[in-house]
């Protein structure tokens, strides 16, 4: 036995282990399924259709959102990577254009390059020359201008090239600037949405939080509970009075002891004395035709059996021949008198009840309609009381034992679960409590116990 079971000292006579509190115990989990259903309640409210549509379309526009994000980055990177390639072809022609533009080449324009030309021979044409350094320096500024016109049908094309360079450099990068502008749009309708779905999903989660809490503390008390009865059973087990010297109302204390601390002691006794009132009603009120047409046949066939004795009538005085004899009933008869009898409980059926007070209150106790009429006890007694999904299951089937973690979940020890809310995130859709007839502080809540 683990140390939080194990068993006070006996060693004297004066050692005592105070029995748990059941009343107190019942009186703190009522609190507790209360403060159950109206969160429930609330989370029924908050969570609507609206606004579960709603957050569907925010987040298919956060999706839609990123998918054109991711497009358009991928598209920026693209196009980015072209640019670059541009701007390098750019530098390779700049480089070749610098070169040319070190050399001799004066003269960028091809048709001023060449009406300096024509000058500059006309002149050498119309001119003297004392000596041949005059006539020299002549040639070589033709021959100079000649080698700029060369060098131009080289240097012209490069220009023209860098310009195209430049003009596709220009327009790849307004398309680039444009597609920055896209994706901050998208960032900012994601940032946008994602903002409003926090907003909306933050008083959810809140409320899944309490409901949590709120089930670890019920939790927490049962098995505080559980603790504490099986030491206080334990503890009578080990300090057993005599019977024998006791008197009867301390004997009859004494073994009643254990099963006051049973959960929810008097609910289970007014199960239990329902179910005895309604079978005793319903025995009552029940018409055996079985057992009659048993009876019938059983007359004739001592009727029968008296005609084909040993002692028959012939032996007997001849008086007796002339006495009349009542004959068995045939088929006829039998299926007149079930028909006759089918009406009497159709009868009976059709009675309206009378309960006692007493009575009334256990069923109200216990949230069962009680029956108007006699043909609603076994409707009552089978689909109220005995069916699945009613308290009374999940109280008979312990036994009188401890309340385990399972039964959390009985409609008797706490609302309805949240399981799909799975179903949210999904969230979840999302199974909260549809009793909204019963508010949480009614005396007559399904969840009070």
């Amino acid at each position: 036995m683990s140390e939080e079971h194990a068993i006070p000292s006996t060693s004297g006579n004066h050692d005592h282990c105070s029995a748990p509190n059941r009343l107190n115990f019942e009186d703190k989990i009522w609190r507790v399924n209360n403060s159950l259903s109206r969160r429930h309640d609330e989370l029924k409210h908050y969570w609507s259709e609206a606004r579960r549509e709603e957050l569907k379309q925010l987040k298919t526009i956060v999706a839609d959102s990123k998918k054109q994000y991711y497009e358009s980055n991928q598209e920026e990177r693209q196009l980015a990577q072209v640019i670059n390639d541009l701007q390098a072809q750019h530098l390779a022609k700049q480089r070749e254009i610098q070169e040319l533009e070190d050399t001799d080449l004066i003269y960028k324009d091809l048709a001023q390059a060449q009406q300096k030309l024509c000058l500059v021979e006309e002149k050498y044409k119309r001119s003297t020359f004392s000596n041949i350094r005059e006539e020299q320096v002549q040639v070589n500024e033709v021959n100079r201008i000649k080698r700029n016109i060369a060098k131009l049908a080289k240097y012209i094309p490069l220009v023209e090239q860098r310009k195209s360079l430049e003009a596709q450099i220009k327009a790849d990068r307004h398309k680039n600037r444009t597609i920055r502008l896209q994706m901050r749009a998208a960032q900012d309708k994601i940032r946008d949405s994602r903002h409003k779905i926090k907003a909306i999903q933050t008083p959810f989660l809140r409320l899944r939080e309490v409901l949590a809490d709120l089930k670890v503390e019920k939790r927490n008390l049962i098995e505080k509970y559980n603790d504490e009865r099986q030491n206080y059973s334990a503890w009578l087990k080990h300090n057993k009075v005599n019977k024998t010297s006791s008197t009867f109302p301390s004997a009859i204390l004494q073994d009643q002891s254990g099963d006051s601390l049973d959960l929810f002691h008097v609910q289970k006794s007014n199960c239990k004395r329902l179910i005895r009132y309604l079978q005793s009603l319903q025995s009552c009120s029940a018409f055996n035709l079985r057992n009659i047409d048993g009876a019938v046949e059983h007359s004739s066939h001592h009727q029968n059996h008296f005609n084909d004795s040993s002692d028959s009538a012939e032996e007997l005085p001849e008086s007796f021949k002339h006495m009349n004899v009542v004959r068995p009933p045939t088929q006829q008869h039998k299926v007149q008198i079930t028909n006759r009898n089918v009406k009497k409980v159709v009868k009976k059926q059709a009675m309206p009840l009378s309960h006692g007070i007493d009575y009334i209150k256990m069923f109200n106790d216990i949230d069962v309609t009680p029956p108007k009429l006699v043909a609603d006890v076994p409707k009552v007694l089978e689909e109220d009381l005995w069916d699945c999904g009613s308290p009374i299951p999940s109280l008979f089937s312990a036994g009188g034992s401890e309340c385990t973690l399972e039964s959390l979940t009985s409609p008797f020890t706490s609302p309805q679960s949240l399981s799909r809310t799975e179903s949210f995130c999904s969230l979840p859709n999302k199974n909260v409590s549809e009793d909204a007839s019963n508010s949480p502080g009614s005396p007559c809540s399904s969840h009070r116990i």
